[in-house]
């Protein structure tokens, strides 16, 4: 079985309106085997100073990258048949919906999973998760070590689960 673990840098949160920015995902199997995938997208405007803040990415950067149209068949290819992972996966979904075809319903959460495998935890942020769990993120907010981070969280999930008792 294989999944792989998306996430996106945007130039908000709506899906209708904003545009994608940088995509990583990481494909892992049960055997461990990873491989990675980055991209910066030229979204056709200017980013928001907020989101330049956010995760230092800059229209300089962005220059020259291509669009999200001919981005997306690297993604399929590179996704093959694998189940999609996202933290908050309503969100990547919400964007890649219209690329992808994939419902909400089609992509595991990170999230949920964290509420069931960790129930005490005050806050099921990524960052929070991060830290609360002692994984690592060298660049949060940045779409790759995000995806990262986020293979760690649902490696993390696995363990507690293969150890509840299944009585």
């Amino acid at each position: 079985m294989e999944w792989v673990i998306i996430d996106l840098e945007t130039t908000g949160v709506d899906h209708r309106n904003d545009q994608i920015i940088e995509i990583g995902a990481v494909l892992i199997n049960e055997k461990g085997r990873t491989e990675e995938f980055q991209t910066l997208v030229n979204p056709g405007i200017s980013l928001p100073y907020v989101i330049t803040e956010l995760t230092g990415i800059t229209d300089e950067m962005l220059e020259g990258q291509p669009s999200i149209d001919d981005v997306i068949p690297d993604l399929l290819d590179f996704m093959g048949d694998a189940i999609p992972i996202a933290h908050n996966a309503s969100f990547e979904a919400g964007f890649l919906r219209r690329y992808l075809g994939l419902e909400n319903e089609e992509w595991l959460d990170t999230i949920i999973l964290a509420k069931i495998a960790f129930p005490t935890l005050g806050s099921y942020s990524l960052a929070n998760l991060v830290t609360a769990l002692e994984l690592t993120n060298d660049a949060p907010h940045r779409a790759l070590a995000d995806a990262k981070a986020t293979v760690l969280l649902f490696q993390a999930a696995e363990k507690v689960f293969a150890s509840m008792d299944r009585g």
